[in-house]
């Protein structure tokens, strides 16, 4: 089964609940897709360690990409590096991990991933949250 890496930042209200560290709208967003995993990297001031009490979830820090295999890497498509994809194009068995950079500056270049964009009008960007919603769905039809 495959996992999910978000980045959680201090603006990041959970707009579910109204509290800020329970991750109640990544649990949501997740639930299409058949998600197992979750790994989050916590750039806030918040304690996020027990976000996800009945799932496989750990914090990482931002090196814990470099060593895995079979990500696509979530990005806006004019700052994806050459090679990225539409989303339409993905092909989802092959994915291992589903990465959803922060806000402030997606997610490291250079990591050996497919790097995938979902095409939009405008330069104003999804946030990740909500393109996680929409790229999980897709896999949840593509698997």
């Amino acid at each position: 089964m495959a996992g999910i890496l978000f980045y959680f930042q201090d603006y990041d209200t959970d707009v579910f609940s109204g509290t800020r560290d329970d991750l109640d709208a990544w649990r949501y967003a997740i639930k299409a897709g058949g998600i197992d995993k979750i790994r989050c990297i916590n750039d806030s001031d918040l304690d996020v360690s027990l976000g996800f009490t009945d799932m496989d979830f750990e914090v990482v820090d931002e090196d814990w990409i470099k060593d895995q295999s079979n990500l696509a890497i979530f990005d806006t498509e004019w700052t994806c590096p050459y090679g990225a994809i539409p989303l339409a194009l993905l092909d989802h068995s092959t994915v291992d991990w589903y990465v959803f950079g922060s806000a402030d500056h997606g997610v490291p270049k250079g990591v050996d991933a497919q790097y995938v964009y979902i095409p939009q009008n405008g330069r104003g960007a999804l946030h990740s949250l909500h393109a996680a919603s929409v790229v999980l769905l897709r896999r949840w039809e593509n698997i």
